[in-house]
């Protein structure tokens, strides 16, 4: 005797379920979510030429933990409008500028 057969949608097989949550940030939130993603997409062209300089270059790209580091680098003293941000904004655009 087993467990009754479950539709697809409710063992998680099926069509995600989705949701939209409303974000309504006051003032200072709302320049703090726009810096970081301002950051964010800084890092992430930065990356993305920099693996195509290399690449064009016939250099073996770097991985995305030894752009990270070259960035972390030269941030303070060329971007340090960057340092007022988490993170994780900077970390995951090089992530995902090294899947690009």
């Amino acid at each position: 005797m087993g467990l009754p057969e479950r539709p697809e949608t409710e063992r998680g097989l099926g069509k995600p379920q989705v949701q939209k949550i409303k974000l309504n940030p006051h003032h200072g939130q709302d320049v703090y979510f726009r810096m970081a993603c301002g950051v964010a997409r800084h890092a992430y062209n930065g990356a993305l030429a920099e693996w195509k300089r290399q690449h064009e270059a016939l250099v073996k790209p770097n991985n995305e933990a030894n752009l990270r580091k070259q960035y972390n680098a030269i941030k303070p003293v060329e971007f340090p409008w960057a340092l007022e941000v988490i993170k994780c904004a900077l970390q995951q655009a090089i992530k995902n500028a090294e899947t690009a």
